[in-house]
């Protein structure tokens, strides 16, 4: 917690917000499945290089029924990034439900950015530099 020392008041610290996004959507019981990156030109020699997700840390989360599914990524690049995330390989009713769209920034505290159902099983949404940030198809009930 953050203290304000003249009026005594406390805040909650931006790596309390940044936890909270893991915590809040992955439930216990839930595994940890497979993040498949899409392939990188062979002939390229500088291709770890140019590699935008070179510096985006994703992990993904299933309900043991299959139903429910929790993204959860940290950005450092310098700059935003248009991510697309392939719903292959998950339950049917995962695919095909909205998720919901959550980001910690330097102005934002665990916000819903919006919501969005996955096109042709494609989610994309625009990562800012420097951001955590939650795709999931949990309703949070605080917001």
């Amino acid at each position: 917690m953050k203290t304000d020392r003249e009026a005594w008041t406390y805040a909650p610290k931006k790596r309390y917000f940044a936890a909270k996004q893991m915590y809040r959507f992955v439930r216990p019981g839930w595994r940890r499945v497979e993040v498949t990156l899409p392939p990188r030109d062979p002939k390229d020699v500088y291709a770890a290089w140019h590699d935008p997700m070179r510096h985006v840390r994703l992990l993904a989360f299933t309900s043991p029924d299959g139903q429910d599914v929790t993204l959860v990524g940290m950005s450092r690049v310098e700059g935003d990034v248009a991510l697309e995330v392939g719903l292959s390989g998950l339950a049917p009713g995962a695919s095909g439900r909205p998720l919901a769209y959550y980001r910690t920034t330097r102005t934002e505290d665990a916000r819903l950015v919006e919501e969005q159902t996955a096109t042709r099983g494609v989610i994309r949404a625009t990562v800012p530099e420097g951001s955590i940030f939650t795709l999931t198809t949990l309703r949070s009930s605080a917001r």
